[in-house]
């Protein structure tokens, strides 16, 4: 009896480790744009903060309005950096998933066709051992009825 090999292993096995790096390349992805997130999230709430601080000030002095307007126009801009880079990313993020699903859909495909060809090998291999079994009872029947006929 002849082990089970799936013939297509060493495929499955490339397809697998190629999604593995793809998901890591995804989850990559996702901690950039998380990180991006927050740093943005950080930003705004520093704008506030100095919003809040000079809206509570009694008086303001035209260089701390000047300085402020200045500061409002850099940190927008910062904003909009990372909102471009955020879109960026979730593009790439989309294109990584995509990569992703195809590799999933393809070991699936393979894990499937292992499967399928286990099972064709299993049948065979029982319909063997059957013939086996009864080749054995067989051999034994006729050795026992000629031990049992003294002519022949």
């Amino acid at each position: 009896m002849k082990r089970f090999e799936f013939r297509l292993e060493a495929l499955r096995q490339l397809k697998n480790g190629l999604l593995e790096l793809e998901e890591h390349r995804l989850q990559r992805l996702l901690g950039e744009q998380e990180h991006l997130r927050r740093q943005r999230q950080l930003l705004q709430e520093e704008v506030r903060r100095q919003r809040e601080l000079l809206l509570r000030s009694p008086e303001i002095p035209g260089a701390t309005l000047l300085c402020y307007g200045n500061y409002q126009a850099t940190t927008r801009k910062r904003l909009e950096r990372f909102d471009d880079e955020i879109l960026r990313l979730e593009g790439k993020i989309r294109t990584q998933r995509e990569k992703v699903r195809g590799f999933e859909v393809e070991v699936r495909l393979l894990d499937r066709q292992r499967d399928r060809d286990y099972r064709q090998w299993l049948a065979e291999m029982n319909k063997e051992i059957e013939q086996l079994g009864a080749e054995a009872y067989l051999s034994r029947f006729v050795r026992e009825q000629n031990e049992g006929d003294p002519g022949k």
